[in-house]
């Protein structure tokens, strides 16, 4: 039979544990809300993706990783980019 002290360490290990798995499954849900809102801001910017329109302002202009911080740490995220016909680079209110 474990005695209290081993069951109160095992115990102490399984929420160190449960903590970590927590942290990196919140952090990988927000980076995936950032990349949906970031698309769809785009969308919403220069329309359906591979839906051509003539009288388009912008477009799509792949993909670009860049830091930014989430739950206090500093995490990569590839986000989209548009460009307007001009060839200026767009800001995203999302990024």
């Amino acid at each position: 039979m474990s005695s209290p002290a081993e069951v109160r360490d095992a115990l102490g290990g399984l929420v160190g544990a449960a903590r970590v798995g927590l942290l990196a499954l919140s952090v990988s849900v927000g980076l995936a809300v950032v990349h949906e809102l970031t698309e769809a801001e785009v969308t919403d910017l220069v329309g359906p993706k591979g839906k051509w329109n003539a009288e388009r302002s912008a477009s799509r202009h792949g993909h670009e990783t860049e830091p930014m911080m989430l739950s206090g740490r500093r995490v990569q995220l590839s986000g989209p980019r548009a460009r307007l016909v001009d060839g200026k680079e767009m800001e995203l209110a999302s990024y």
